[in-house]
């Protein structure tokens, strides 16, 4: 019997079930109160796949594209724009944005290439001002981290049927495979993500959010679905199957120890740069070689990872400027079957300068340091005030620290990178409400000054 959507999927190439969640989600955005507006966006990249696509005039929409626009134009009608205050964390991340698309197009000066670059800065500036709109508060900043705790049992059931059925339900929306891919004995599940990398990130990133909120809230509610969420977090990176995540997810549980520690915290980061300085003494191939050794113990591909940053460092003359389109040559059996030109850039910061050049590299990192900054001045003006905030934003510092490791390892290409821009966002929203709070005296950020110790 043919498929009641039949129609829909012939002629606008989207599957009628797809639309239909679609439709449901946009509704949502349109209508629900500005702190829950956010979340049918985080539903959809956590549930719909990017084999959901509208070509129009060219441009790809797939479902987070098309909800992000749904989601500016509640902003512009409700004017929930108004009252946003600048930061240098916005300027920067504007600046990377800009920068990205000028190189880029100087790169690939064609149609296809500019194309490319337009559908970059909407990914980012999109959803990085949509977030900036929405979350302007700690009680928003709840709201969310709730509703991330909800929409992890869900996929984490998900992914634990694939885990012993080897089939991907998700794969009826296309871009997944509906086989889950076995290695070394191990299936390695995605579900929705276009890689199980990606899917174990989403996990390791998370977990240490949800931490902060079950270490600091007093509500039972809220301690309660934050150790729930942190149990599907868990299982979705164990599910991946994938050494970078569980290095995430290791690296995160490390960060959120240190917490009696945060006031030393700088010992800490000298302490391993001098740890990288005595191992390169006595090492004979270069530090980052360290990926490769550490790979014998947790089963990944740490050789490749070494190699696509020595590469990078060797052929530095290549794409420093505005970056490079051919990197074929710098390891041959690491060239993509789809893309002869390129071999597989398993690193962030690598695609960075090769997708922009040095100076798109330098700004990505810079938001990085932007972030990481103003987390430490928000911990130290909640220093002996409010236990509770001061955790949540620990734990948004760790989910931090968590990304900046999976960024050596995997390269985010699918809404994934929607899910990241929320942080760098969250970042700037609460800096600037403590900033107001203490500009004009307000005593609320003074809970439970007791349990600061």
């Amino acid at each position: 019997m043919e498929s009641p959507f039949g129609y829909l999927q012939e002629t606008i190439g989207l599957s009628g079930y797809a639309v239909l969640f679609a439709a449901v989600m946009a509704f949502l955005i349109l209508v629900l109160p500005r702190r829950y507006a956010l979340l049918p966006l985080l539903v959809t990249c956590f549930y719909m796949t990017l084999g959901q696509v509208v070509l129009i005039f060219g441009f790809h929409f797939t479902m987070f594209r098309a909800l992000i626009f749904i989601g500016w134009v509640r902003i512009l009608l409700r004017g929930e724009y108004v009252g946003i205050k600048w930061t240098s964390l916005d300027k920067i991340f504007l600046w990377w944005v800009v920068i990205s698309f000028i190189t880029g197009s100087i790169l690939t000066p064609t149609g296809e290439g500019v194309q490319n670059r337009l559908g970059f800065a909407y990914n980012a500036l999109g959803s990085f001002f949509f977030v900036r709109c929405l979350v302007r508060d700690w009680d928003d900043w709840l709201v969310l981290t709730r509703g991330l705790a909800v929409i992890f049992i869900p996929l984490a059931i998900s992914m634990l049927v694939e885990k012993f059925t080897a089939r991907n339900a998700f794969a009826v929306f296309g871009g997944v495979p509906p086989e889950t891919f076995e290695r070394e004995g191990s299936l390695r599940c995605q579900g929705p993500f276009a890689h199980p990398i990606l899917a174990g990130t989403m996990g390791a990133t998370t977990f240490p959010l949800l931490f902060g909120v079950w270490r600091g809230s007093t509500n039972g509610r809220d301690r309660s679905l934050a150790v729930i969420g942190m149990v599907c977090s868990v299982i979705v990176v164990f599910a991946s199957a994938s050494s970078g995540p569980l290095g995430a997810w290791l690296f995160a549980i490390i960060c959120l120890a240190l917490w009696r520690y945060r006031l030393q915290l700088y010992r800490f980061r000298r302490g391993l740069v001098w740890g990288l300085i005595i191992a390169q003494l006595f090492m004979k191939s270069p530090v980052w070689y360290l990926f490769g050794k550490l790979s014998v113990f947790s089963g990944g591909t740490g050789w490749h990872r070494s190699m696509v940053i020595d590469q990078a460092l060797k052929h530095f003359q290549e794409w420093w400027l505005v970056g490079t389109t051919f990197t074929a040559h710098w390891d041959e059996p690491s060239i993509l079957p789809l893309d002869p030109d390129n071999i597989d850039i398993t690193n962030q910061y690598i695609i960075e300068g090769i997708s922009g050049g040095l100076i798109k590299m330098v700004l990505f990192i810079a938001v990085i340091v932007s972030c990481f900054r103003m987390i430490g001045r928000v911990l130290r003006s909640l220093e002996g005030i409010s236990y509770e905030r001061q955790m949540l934003v620990w734990g948004i510092g760790c989910a931090f620290t968590a990304h900046v490791i999976s960024f050596l390892s995997v390269s985010y290409f699918d809404q994934t990178v929607v899910i990241y821009y929320v942080l760098p966002t969250i970042v700037a929203s609460l800096a600037t409400s403590v900033q107001e709070e203490t500009a004009g005296g307000d005593n609320s950020v003074a809970l439970e000054p007791a349990m600061a110790s």
